[in-house]
């Protein structure tokens, strides 16, 4: 019998969340994700990720540069600015680390989960969890 899943949020906390257990264990979990928009609305503003966060997204979406749904961009390493009294500038590549990383805006990561066949989208406003929810399993 298959866990279910809950994840309170579709901001970027809740859309790697699902991506993760949408990529690492889809035949074990039914997800079912609770957002509230009228309430809790999401940035606008774009966020970048890390090799491992981009990884997930492109498998779990089964995307890539071309086929990118949520208009993500290149991110190639982090620029430190002012990091040391030494060092007015520090660049930390991810080629090195076997990878690149993203820069994308988590509206359109989210609208992309709402519509995903693999997500049970509830819009509701959840106040108790545990009350409010019926799940094994609530992030």
């Amino acid at each position: 019998m298959k866990k279910k899943i809950a994840i309170i949020g579709v901001g970027s906390g809740g859309a790697i969340t699902a991506l993760h257990y949408l990529l690492h264990q889809k035949e074990d979990v039914e997800i079912d994700i609770y957002y509230d928009s009228h309430h809790h609305p999401l940035e606008s503003v774009g966020q970048s990720t890390t090799v491992e966060v981009t990884e997930t997204i492109a498998r779990a979406l089964e995307c890539n540069w071309k086929d990118n749904p949520i208009d993500s961009t290149l991110k190639t390493g982090i620029l430190y600015e002012n990091w040391s009294k030494t060092e007015k500038e520090f660049f930390h590549p991810f080629f090195y680390m076997g990878g690149v990383a993203m820069h994308y805006t988590p509206i359109l990561l989210a609208n992309v989960l709402v519509n995903h066949p693999a997500f049970k989208c509830i819009q509701k406003e959840v106040i108790d969890p545990e009350k409010d929810i019926d799940a094994d399993y609530i992030f």
